[in-house]
């Protein structure tokens, strides 16, 4: 077949505690660019890393991210954040936490968790 497929969009921050952007709007944003086309293309767009709906698989897959601000001032050490990292980016460093930038990849859980706003959304 020739043309472009339709735009898959996960339900990102609209409903999903774990997303990171509005898909709705992006997907809405980009289908006029796309529409109409001869080229026979695959795009999906993912509110967060988890990518639920494959979009890394895609021709044009678009992953949201959160970007985390660290404020090691305010880290009192209570580990909330160790504990939500689903890939353990951060790490016990005498009494602060210390965040490892290349693992990370920025789903906002330790944000969310943090009780004193010592990591924070950029």
């Amino acid at each position: 077949t020739i043309g472009a497929r339709n735009i898959t969009a996960c339900v990102g921050n609209y409903h999903c505690i774990c997303g990171n952007c509005n898909t709705f709007e992006l997907a809405r944003k980009i289908e006029p660019i796309i529409f109409p086309s001869h080229y026979h293309i695959k795009i999906n767009i993912a509110g967060c890393p988890n990518d639920c709906n494959k979009a890394h698989l895609c021709d044009f897959g678009i992953i949201g991210v959160a970007r985390m601000t660290y404020h090691p001032e305010r880290c009192i050490g209570c580990g909330a954040c160790m504990g939500a990292c689903p890939v353990g980016a951060i790490k016990d460093a005498g009494g602060v936490c210390e965040i490892d930038e290349g693992s990370c990849i920025d789903c906002g859980s330790c944000a969310a968790t943090c009780p004193v706003g010592a990591i924070s959304e950029a």
